[in-house]
């Protein structure tokens, strides 16, 4: 199945979660401290299986090089999307 890109800028710096998931089950994906998951589906709760904290609701505007941002003009900081 190819996964769906989110429809939002930046978008395409997101990792799908099945990708994250193939590719961790190899070793072949190096992930930072702090990893944001946008949607809350089975595979992006399995790809946050530890450690994971649920903020909701929440509506992604924009994925950049610094981080998430949100609709409601929250950011979320060195925090990188996937």
């Amino acid at each position: 199945r190819k996964p769906r890109v989110i429809p939002v800028p930046g978008g395409e710096r997101a990792v799908a979660a099945l990708d994250f998931l193939r590719l961790s089950r190899v070793d072949d994906i190096k992930v930072g401290k702090r990893v944001v998951v946008i949607g809350a589906g089975n595979v992006g709760c399995d790809a946050a299986a530890e450690g994971a904290m649920f903020v909701w609701p929440r509506v992604t505007k924009a994925i950049t090089k610094k981080g998430v941002e949100l609709m409601n003009g929250e950011g979320m900081p060195g925090l990188r999307s996937m």
